[in-house]
């Protein structure tokens, strides 16, 4: 920014919602001059994404961190739009554009197709007396992209439906042929519960990529986390979504889920479909991108139960800007430091 010759300080701080820097400089330099690029708001911007670019960082692209409380006017109704856009496009029953449309009016969202100078259609979404072209909100929500997801989204709930039944056909062929036959009148048999089937996430969820092992996670009943940067932030924010098995459907929240109870029934169900081998997967899932559907590199998330200790939970409420690997490192080195005070003695 040329801002040389001047006095100036860094500042970093831990006490918000994630790490932040402040860089604080005065607008006289040392020969009493005033510096001129301080409001150039685009060379700024430029400087920004260099750096970002130089130093290996992750430029932050979604607004669905942001807190709206602190913004103003039409800035706000934007952020929150977006918000509510996510969340519609996240419901398992929306598998095609028209429900997608539909259950964006029943929520108080237009969406407007305007066909521009080029001839590409583009999409305008509004709420009350605002309208905001879609890049504006996010570059994903273009009706190319969403169909897309939604045919995807379509094929795996048919492949899921399709899965019980050929399961089944095996252990109709194993049964044998003849039976005796009761000599008095059989009692009928208690009706077996339905089984709980949990449907899959969709493939992107609020910008994140659910691969395999996380959809899995999220299947068997546990809760997964995610990460999503604020705009311009570099340190993922963990968010956790879980499958409520009261009201049947997914739920996404940036509260540790604590309560979050796996039913017996369910686990009964679990164990009788998975060996010993295979009941035990954990760690290692990859999540991506922050946006709806940018291309960010890979953080690293993890899928969890119910083994997470209290003293742990306690850390992860006081630090909620870092990512759950992040926490578990920093939780660790504090155990250790404490074990090092105390192991002092005085003679």
């Amino acid at each position: 920014m040329l801002l040389v010759n001047t006095p100036y300080i860094v500042v970093r701080h831990y006490d918000k919602a994630h790490p932040q820097c402040h860089i604080v400089f005065s607008r006289v330099d040392n020969a009493g001059k005033i510096l001129t690029q301080t409001t150039n708001f685009k060379k700024n911007e430029r400087v920004c994404k260099d750096f970002n670019l130089k130093h290996s960082l992750m430029q932050g692209k979604s607004k669905l961190n942001t807190d709206v409380s602190k913004l103003r006017g039409k800035e706000k109704v934007r952020y929150q739009l977006v918000r509510d856009i996510a969340s519609v496009y996240i419901t398992p029953s929306v598998t095609d554009w028209n429900s997608y449309v539909d259950l964006l009016r029943r929520n108080g969202i237009t969406v407007r197709e305007k066909i521009g100078k080029s001839g590409r259609v583009n999409l305008y979404y509004g709420v009350g007396k605002h309208e905001f072209w879609y890049k504006k909100l996010d570059p994903f929500l273009t009706r190319e992209n969403l169909e897309q997801k939604f045919k995807e989204r379509r094929e795996k709930q048919q492949a899921e439906k399709a899965q019980p039944r050929t399961s089944q056909q095996p252990q109709r062929q194993s049964q044998p042929q003849t039976r005796p036959k009761p000599q008095s009148k059989a009692q009928p048999k208690p009706k077996q519960p339905d089984p709980i089937v949990i449907p899959p996430l969709p493939d992107v969820v609020c910008g994140v990529k659910i691969d395999r092992l996380r959809q899995q996670a999220y299947q068997e009943g546990k809760f997964i986390s995610i990460g999503i940067c604020d705009p311009g932030g570099v340190v993922p924010l963990t968010h956790w979504i879980w499958y409520d098995f009261d009201k049947r459907e997914p739920v996404i929240s940036r509260a540790y889920p604590s309560y979050h109870k796996i039913p017996e029934a369910f686990q009964r169900q679990l164990a009788a479909k998975q060996s010993p081998a295979s009941s035990s997967q954990g760690a290692g899932i990859r999540f991506s991108s922050p946006s709806l559907g940018g291309n960010i590199p890979e953080e690293q998330g993890f899928a969890h139960g119910d083994g997470v200790p209290d003293d742990f939970k306690h850390f992860l409420e006081m630090h909620p800007g870092m990512s759950f690997e992040e926490a578990l490192h920093r939780f660790r080195d504090e155990q250790k430091d404490n074990l090092r005070r105390k192991g002092i003695r005085l003679h």
